[in-house]
């Protein structure tokens, strides 16, 4: 979807990387809007879409498998640090792409993928218009780190940062694009650049200059004619700006048929003669400048923090939805739900970690680091084995295995297991405090994760080491506290 071949086009510019690495060093190290996390908008319109497909290549296209399918996408994204924001399109989308009239998704469908989303402790946005514009508008404003979509029309809406990416495994290689790289050689496109290549080559709302291909309007683009367009639009009104447009579309039609600057692989006058003077349309300028977005409809928007899964939530969607129960569901939960789960707990700003028996605790669940060594092949992650019976607990379900694996990010569990939070004796899991959590919208006035007593601890830093199996990785597994001259905080009755 969107502008054809453009992300052939830009591929040059792409990084290489996966988004667990992205969350890591851009969200979780350099403590990322004070929470630890960033900030991701997914495009909910492309990735229902890829669903429906997959769904169907695997000739089960009912809304209980789409269903199933994002569950799994949910419980991969968990694996990492970042918070998610699912943008969906709104009723001011345009009716009618590429000439088709545009299918809607079940109300049935998204109310149940929106049940699934905010169990899982990530957020839904309703978008005013087309999703990718809103996540263009909220990237610009900075209320969003990246964009995750297929959609290349994202970059003609002013999208800073976007990954194309089509699953949700954490560690599989994804694309970044970053709007930097693009302004210079080779590539050397601005907005108006992507506008002029959307005119010109065709996307969702037009089919473009007929013969022109989207390689001759990235060479057009190359020699400033979006970069004039844009000028023109934002500078000059009524008769000015169409005596301004009919010069700047002579200048084209001249570079078409002679190719003067030589920056064209050839002169192409039949797409010469296709410019006529209806060209650009401004009705189709307008859907891409100024597309229905929160800021067009003048709407406040929420604070994005990062919040723990409601496990027992999560359990009952997965029997009512999906129809698991019993062993079966038992055994999914623990291969798909539990690595995630225990990952966001260990990343969370609220964690307190207690040395004496290895436990991790948030507000809303806990685990034990049961083993620790370095992964295979990695120098910056870790194996870890933690406990699931906490998670069982809260789900009501039985624990198929006693403890699960998964890969860490060696950077997160040293901080994992050496901050502190707010420290007293008799610690507790407070529901009352995770509900306070979920309903902030003020990062600078989260709540404080506290216990009953009011008598603080004091704490001293210690390089105490971690058990572990793998004696080579010894000296690298250390920095873990000692909690305690007074008042020392035993977690032991959460076991």
């Amino acid at each position: 979807m969107g502008i054809r071949k453009l992300w052939e086009l830009i591929s040059s510019a792409a990084q290489t990387t996966t988004l667990g690495q992205l969350a890591t060093e851009r969200g979780f190290q350099t403590d990322n809007r004070g929470v630890r996390s960033w900030i991701v908008g997914v495009d909910m319109g492309t990735r229902l879409s890829s669903l429906q497909k997959l769904s169907f290549r695997n000739w089960r296209s009912s809304e209980k498998h789409i269903l199933e399918l994002f569950f799994y996408q949910l419980c991969n994204l968990q694996r990492s640090s970042a918070t998610f924001i699912f943008v969906f399109d709104g009723p001011g989308r345009p009716k009618v792409k590429r000439g088709v009239r545009v299918r809607k998704h079940s109300r049935n469908l998204l109310k149940n993928v929106k049940q699934l989303i905010k169990a899982f402790g990530y957020y839904v946005h309703d978008a005013p218009g087309e999703a990718e514009a809103e996540l263009a508008y909220l990237n610009k404003k900075g209320n969003i780190d990246a964009i995750i979509t297929t959609d290349s029309d994202v970059f003609v809406f002013g999208g800073l940062c976007v990954l194309q990416m089509n699953g949700s495994k954490v560690d599989e290689q994804v694309s970044l694009f970053d709007a930097t790289r693009f302004a210079t050689a080779p590539l050397s496109l601005d907005r108006g650049g992507f506008l002029l290549v959307a005119l010109m080559a065709g996307g969702d709302y037009d089919e473009g200059t007929p013969g022109c291909s989207a390689q001759i309007a990235y060479q057009l683009a190359q020699l400033g004619f979006g970069t004039r367009l844009l000028q023109i639009l934002a500078n000059y009104h009524g008769d000015a700006r169409k005596q301004r447009l009919d010069t700047w579309r002579k200048c084209i039609n001249f570079e078409l048929e002679t190719n003067p600057s030589g920056r064209l692989d050839r002169a192409h006058p039949s797409v010469a003669r296709q410019l006529t003077r209806s060209f650009p349309q401004s009705s189709i300028i307008d859907l891409y400048l100024n597309p229905a977005t929160s800021e067009s409809a003048d709407l406040p928007l929420p604070l994005w923090i990062p919040v723990q899964p409601d496990l027992a939530k999560i359990s009952r969607l997965a029997t009512s939805l999906l129809g698991w129960k019993g062993s079966a569901k038992d055994e999914k939960l623990h291969r798909v739900l539990w690595p995630g789960v225990a990952f966001r707990l260990i990343s969370s700003r609220y964690v307190l970690y207690d040395s004496i028996h290895q436990r991790l605790v948030t507000p809303s669940c806990a685990t034990t680091l049961v083993k620790l060594q370095r992964k295979r092949g990695s120098k910056t992650e870790l194996t870890i084995r933690t406990s699931v019976d906490d998670f069982c607990m809260q789900t009501d379900v039985v624990a198929s295995e006693p403890s699960v694996l998964l890969h860490i990010p060696e950077a997160v569990l040293a901080v994992a297991t050496r901050d502190v939070a707010s420290i007293a004796t008799n610690f507790t899991i407070r529901p009352d405090v995770v509900q306070a959590i979920r309903n902030t919208t003020n990062s600078s006035h989260l709540p404080t994760v506290v216990v009953r007593s009011s008598v603080r601890a004091d704490i001293l830093l210690d390089r105490d080491e971690i058990e572990v199996e793998d004696t080579d990785d010894e000296d690298f597994l250390s920095a873990h506290r000692r909690l305690g001259l007074q008042g020392v905080v035993d977690l032991s009755g959460l076991e």
